[in-house]
C-alpha cells in the first residue's frame, strides 16, 4: 500500500510549493504547504510515523509543546487530538518555515496553537544557527558539519516559556544535535517530573547525558533516534 501511495505521490508531485492532503497515518487528511519533490515524507503521512503516534496519543484538553516544530506537522496533530479546551505552543526560529507553519496552521483551522519564533536552548539571549545540507529541516544551533547559510535568532528556555504558556502534558524536541542543551534550559520542569518527553537524541552519549539531568524520569526507546522520557 505505501510503495502504491508513493507512485501516485511521485507522479503527481508539483514544483515548488504546494497545498496537498496528507494520505495516511496519524497526520491523514490534514492539509500541508510542502514542496512535494523534496518533502513526499509529509504528503504520504511516512514521516516519523512512530513519533506521530506518540503525538496522536494526546487527550482532549490537553497541552502539546513541539520544540522544533518546523512547518508544524506534530502540532496540527496534537492540535486536533486535544481540542478546543487543549493548546499546542510550537517553538519555530527559522523564518521561512514559521512562515509555511502559520500557513498550514490556516489551511487546518488550527486556532489553539502559539507560534513562538525562537530557538530553544540551555540559557537564553542570541545565538546562531546553521543549515545541513541546505535542507529546511536540518537547521541547527550546533556548529559541526554545516553549511554557509546562517541565521541569527533569539533564544529561550523551556523554564522561562513556562512562566506564561499552560503547563504542557508532553514536549516533543527535535533541534538536531542540541537536545540536551534544551533540556538543560528544563531544570524546573525535570524537577517537577510531571510532563513527559519526545526527544530525537543524535547517539547514545547524549542520552546518557539526559539520563544524568532528569534522574526523575524512565527512558523508554521509540524507535530510530527517538526516546519518550516518562516520570517514574
Amino acid at each position: 500500500m505505501k510503495r502504491a501511495v508513493r507512485r501516485v505521490v511521485n507522479r503527481l508531485a508539483p514544483q515548488g510549493l504546494a497545498d496537498v492532503t496528507v494520505k495516511g497515518g496519524p497526520s491523514a487528511d490534514l492539509r500541508l504547504r510542502i514542496v512535494p519533490g523534496s518533502e513526499k515524507y509529509y504528503w504520504t503521512g511516512d514521516h516519523e510515523r512512530d513519533v506521530q503516534q506518540r503525538v496522536a496519543a494526546l487527550q482532549p484538553g490537553q497541552v502539546f509543546w513541539d520544540v522544533g516544530a518546523h512547518i508544524g506537522l506534530m502540532s496540527l496533530i496534537a492540535a486536533r487530538r486535544v481540542g478546543r479546551e487543549g493548546a499546542v505552543v510550537a517553538f519555530e526560529p527559522v523564518p521561512g518555515n514559521a512562515e509555511r507553519l502559520r500557513a498550514n496552521l490556516a489551511l487546518n483551522g488550527a486556532e489553539n496553537v502559539t507560534v513562538i519564533g525562537s530557538a530553544v536552548a540551555a540559557q537564553p539571549g542570541s545565538m546562531t544557527m546553521y543549515s545541513r545540507s541546505g535542507v529546511s529541516l536540518m537547521w541547527t544551533l550546533e556548529q559541526e558539519n554545516v553549511g554557509d547559510e546562517r541565521l541569527d535568532v533569539e533564544v529561550t528556555t523551556l523554564d522561562r516559556v513556562l512562566d506564561t504558556a499552560p503547563y504542557p502534558d508532553l514536549i516533543k524536541i527535535d533541534t538536531e544535535g542540541v537536545e540536551v542543551d534544551v533540556l538543560r534550559g528544563a531544570s524546573r520542569l525535570l524537577a517537577d517530573a510531571r510532563a513527559r518527553f519526545l526527544v530525537e537524541f543524535t547517539d547514545d552519549e547524549r542520552v546518557q547525558q539526559a539520563r544524568e539531568l532528569a534522574p526523575s524520569y524512565r527512558f523508554d526507546f521509540v524507535s530510530d533516534r527517538h526516546w519518550l522520557m516518562v516520570p517514574r
